[in-house]
């Protein structure tokens, strides 16, 4: 190449660029001189899990023949359709219970056709078709004539995992004589998609709690804490695989934690219990019994312990400190936003016969009661003296149907006031007992006079103030 004829400043630059050119072909040569390649013995294997949902009926079919309008109250006396979802396979699944309406001739408006659909042995206060989700992604149901196809419920199934469920099916009392001859169709189908594994707590087993196996040692825990690991220390007195899985992603261990006296005068060694798990606790869909009959137990640290997937809490502080001599407070703010039914949840929690006793329960924003159809016995003889509870905004009551003995015998021996403004009792079908041996010292607010003539009308006999008509603090 000749530069003649260029200027200084381009001869530069092509002479730079050529010793760039040249440079970087050294750097090249003397790289791949230097490079050593190894390679893989064996194949990567991606094999897939297997996912298989098993439908198992146990009872007949509902058959709306010769059947006519009633009330939630009377469907809630029918004998239900059973039936049970197993995860028989070894993926984790989550599940949609699905109803799905078919079209035909003479059919009934699904206006005037009232539906509940829940596990647990639960009845829904949420009952008209169009106040579910309607199941878009009907691809795969093979339904012939399908008109609409509602969600129902839905959950998560680890492998091996089974839950059960009752549907009612029924003619709403508003239908008149024009529905006569009609009929009602609809298939109840379960839809399962593939999801990661959770590591879950066992089943505890004849009601009891899974957290620890030993019942002597259950009755000397004072305190419990959930952490986010699972490095049990040298000074541990004992330690458990609780997981399902018994793979010890889920531990539980207790230390000495000093003494504690009990109702009857006595003294005890007492123990701090720690449960763990990576990342912090993940409390199974049914939690119940989960802190049942931890007798001197009084302080709860739930900060590492997510709630959110949990359906159930029946008895989960069933007689939680009921043989602790002194107060305990316990300060609830977990999520219950997903919880079903709380069915004696705090049942004779706090009721030690010691004078000395005491429970005051704060519940926190977090423990949304939105979604609970059952309170049914909930702090049925919970406290004894000196007993507190303070409800927060989110503690509805808007589709609780059972509130049967909800207080009954609650903080019997102490005088107490009740604040029930945020409770709305417009579905409530089952409140017998509501208040009994309740109503001695006890005042209950109330946010109207409709309130308070319900109050009065299950049996309650002690001061009721209606804050509609004066100022309430």
């Amino acid at each position: 190449m000749k530069l003649k004829g260029l200027s200084k400043k381009y001869k530069i630059t092509l002479i730079m660029i050529m010793m760039f050119i040249i440079v970087s072909v050294i750097v090249g040569i003397s790289y791949a001189l230097w490079q050593i390649i190894e390679y893989q013995t064996n194949s990567n294997i991606v094999e897939s899990g297997c996912l298989k949902i098993k439908f198992e009926e146990l009872s007949n079919s509902i058959n709306l023949n010769n059947s006519y309008p009633i009330s939630a109250v009377e469907a809630s006396g029918l004998t239900p359709y059973k039936f049970k979802i197993t995860n028989d396979c070894s993926l984790a699944t989550n599940y949609y219970v699905t109803l799905n309406t078919i079209n035909g001739a003479n059919m009934i408006d699904e206006d005037l056709v009232r539906v509940s659909v829940l596990p647990y042995e639960l009845f829904s206060s949420k009952f008209v078709l169009s106040d579910y989700e309607i199941n878009i992604d009907t691809y795969g149901l093979e339904i012939s004539n399908l008109k609409q196809s509602y969600i129902m419920d839905k959950g998560y199934l680890n492998p091996k995992e089974t839950v059960t469920y009752d549907a009612y099916i029924w003619i709403d009392e508003s239908a008149t004589n024009a529905i006569a001859g009609h009929q009602f169709e609809a298939s109840i189908d379960v839809i399962a998609v593939a999801t990661a594994q959770l590591a879950t707590i066992r089943q505890s087993s004849a009601g009891t709690s899974p957290l620890v196996a030993s019942s002597t040692i259950k009755n000397s825990i004072r305190i419990i804490e959930f952490v986010d690991h699972v490095n049990v220390p040298e000074n541990a007195l004992a330690s458990y695989d609780i997981s399902a899985n018994q793979d010890g992603s889920i531990m539980s261990w207790y230390i000495q934690s000093g003494t504690a006296g009990t109702s009857d005068g006595g003294v005890i060694t007492a123990y701090k219990l720690f449960v763990g798990q990576v990342g912090g606790v993940v409390a199974n869909q049914d939690s119940s019994n989960l802190f049942k009959d931890f007798k001197i137990l009084n302080t709860i640290n739930l900060e590492a312990l997510d709630t959110s997937l949990v359906k159930n809490m029946n008895n989960m502080f069933s007689n939680v400190s009921s043989n602790y001599r002194f107060a305990s407070t316990y300060n609830l703010d977990f999520d219950t936003s997903n919880v079903l039914t709380m069915r004696d949840m705090f049942t004779s929690t706090g009721s030690g016969s010691n004078s000395s006793n005491g429970l005051t329960i704060n519940f926190g924003n977090q423990f949304n009661t939105s979604k609970v159809v059952n309170m049914q016995n909930m702090f049925a003889s919970a406290g004894n003296y000196k007993t507190i509870i303070n409800f927060n905004g989110n503690f509805k009551t808007d589709d609780v149907i059972d509130m049967r003995n909800m207080f009954h015998k609650f903080g019997k021996n102490s005088t107490m006031e009740l604040d029930l403004r945020n409770f709305n009792f417009d579905n409530v079908i089952f409140a017998s007992d509501m208040f009994t041996d309740f109503s001695v010292n006890k005042k209950i607010y109330v946010k109207n006079t409709v309130d308070a003539d319900w109050l009065r009308n299950t049996g309650f006999t002690g001061t009721i103030v209606d804050c509609s008509s004066i100022v309430c603090s």
